[in-house]
């Protein structure tokens, strides 16, 4: 199984001046540098969440169903399911029916209605297109916007220190627990 990419956040959670503003910067130079720490800080937080935080377009591809045929998508929110077909090994899609599947947003899943024939042969994967996330930068729970926020001061804080050997992974304490209830674990 496979997630990518395939149409990233038009913007990110936060701002540039609000950044600035979290971090007491009050000069240009650096804004370069903030705004790339902004990306890598809402893809940590996406990563540890394992949610999409704004609307971006992403693409699962698999060659295997669980017997129920029902895939849960990964980073939800999911906002709609775009395509669901099968690949085959030359690279041609050959799109589902809408009455071959049945999509359940609010869970974040689809189920499909018959098992595709010819999946799990060489070369042969189902892909799923699907948009996922909360919307726009606004919709983003404010818990999360503020974990970006220290994020990205701490970072530019400790700019260029790396962390020990042995030191924790993940992110910081008081992050972790704003992320806490937005994170989706595995049952």
């Amino acid at each position: 199984m496979s997630l990518a990419i395939l149409t990233p956040p038009a913007q990110e959670p936060i701002s540039l001046a609000d950044a600035k503003l979290f971090a007491r910067i009050a000069t240009s130079d650096d804004d370069a540098v903030i705004s790339r720490l902004i990306v890598a800080a809402r893809q940590h937080v996406e990563t540890f969440t394992r949610r999409a935080l704004v609307t971006q377009t992403l693409r699962l591809t698999t060659g295997s169903l669980p017997r129920s045929q029902r895939l849960i998508l990964p980073r939800p929110p999911v906002q709609a399911v775009l395509t669901v077909g099968l690949r085959d090994a030359a690279g041609t899609l050959a799109p589902f029916a809408a009455t071959d599947f049945a999509a359940d947003l609010a869970a974040g899943a689809i189920t499909l209605s018959r098992r595709p024939v010819g999946l799990g042969a060489a070369g042969v994967q189902l892909q799923i297109d699907y948009r996922a996330g909360f919307g726009e930068p606004a919709a983003v729970p404010e818990a999360i916007r503020q974990a970006i926020l220290l994020l990205v001061a701490g970072w530019t804080e400790a700019r260029g220190a790396l962390p020990g050997e042995g030191a924790p992974q993940g992110p910081p304490p008081a992050v972790a627990s704003l992320l806490a209830p937005w994170r989706v674990l595995d049952l």
